[in-house]
């Protein structure tokens, strides 16, 4: 009698507190709620719309590994995003299946940004308009920092409840923060080449400026755009745009090309600057002046070559 008096007793116990936990998650999401002007639903969720987006909340009983369960704080944030994109932390484990049929992943030439993120379901054009300075900003502090994941169309975020008032300012900037990386990813939203001219003489990034502009003068020579992206990268600051334009005139851009010998090109492109005045003139050979500058001898017999 007394063994089935304390199992009542335990078992009285644990209903009153997972009764006092489901309260305290009840109002935390209603708090939440309440706080974005979401509604409240059964089953500790809120639903509806916060700054222009679906916007869904919940804390939920989730079952773990091993066994038991760990209460999961969860956000969900539709946008107007393709559903084909894909944002994740990290390279996934896709299987061999994955890997055969799956979307590619696009890389955008920046080393640091291309080993921390893996970016999928757009073409290279595409993903390229739509990751501007802003974008990759968001990513690196939303997907990078946060585990945010862009799929489907939504931002995905979820974390094991700390049970402690935390848990409400949490969601709230989490919401606010994913609602950020979803106006950023969207900013550009539109023509894709119409965002290429803009990153082309704007982004921060010199590398993603060369990026941009190689794709945009790769449209047809019909475009618009492209005919403005060249116009406006004879007079640019960076002088690889100097170069990559000068290039598509041929012979006529060959005496700006011998130009930007003086100025600091990428290692590559003035490579093949040495390579096209070389063809040019005839395999004349290439001085360091007193001044570090390169001049041509004609005359002279020999490749030209980079100089350490």
């Amino acid at each position: 009698m007394e063994f089935l008096v304390t199992l009542v007793l335990i078992l009285v116990f644990a209903c009153a507190i997972q009764h006092g936990d489901f309260k305290r998650r009840e109002e935390l999401v209603r708090s939440v709620a309440a706080s974005l002007g979401l509604g409240y639903q059964k089953g500790l969720m809120a639903r509806g719309t916060f700054m222009g987006h679906r916007v869904e909340v919940s804390s939920v009983p989730m079952p773990k590994r091993g066994g038991g369960t760990v209460i999961e704080n969860m956000v969900v944030v539709g946008t107007g995003l393709p559903g084909s994109l894909v944002v994740t932390p990290r390279e996934e484990s896709r299987g061999l299946i994955g890997a055969a049929f799956g979307p590619r992943r696009v890389r955008l030439g920046l080393r640091e940004f291309d080993e921390r993120f893996a970016l999928r379901g757009l073409s290279r054009l595409e993903m390229t308009a739509r990751m501007s300075d802003r974008a990759r900003y968001a990513v690196e502090k939303v997907v990078g920092l946060l585990d945010v994941t862009v799929r489907g169309g939504e931002l995905r975020w979820s974390e094991a409840s700390s049970g402690s008032t935390d848990d409400r300012e949490r969601f709230l900037v989490m919401v606010r923060l994913m609602i950020m990386l979803a106006h950023a990813l969207s900013e550009h939203d539109g023509d894709p080449v119409k965002a290429l001219l803009h990153h082309s003489f704007e982004d921060r990034d010199a590398r993603f400026r060369r990026r941009a502009f190689e794709l945009l003068i790769e449209q047809p020579g019909s475009s618009p755009e492209a005919r403005e992206g060249l116009r406006r990268a004879r007079t640019a600051p960076d002088p690889a745009l100097r170069f990559l334009e000068a290039r598509t005139r041929g012979a006529e851009g060959l005496e700006t090309i011998r130009g930007l010998l003086d100025e600091e090109l990428p290692p590559d492109l003035r490579q093949e600057a040495l390579d096209l005045l070389e063809a040019r003139f005839g395999g004349g050979l290439s001085v360091v002046d007193p001044d570090g500058r390169l001049s041509f001898e004609p005359e002279r017999g020999g490749r030209l070559a980079m100089r350490g």
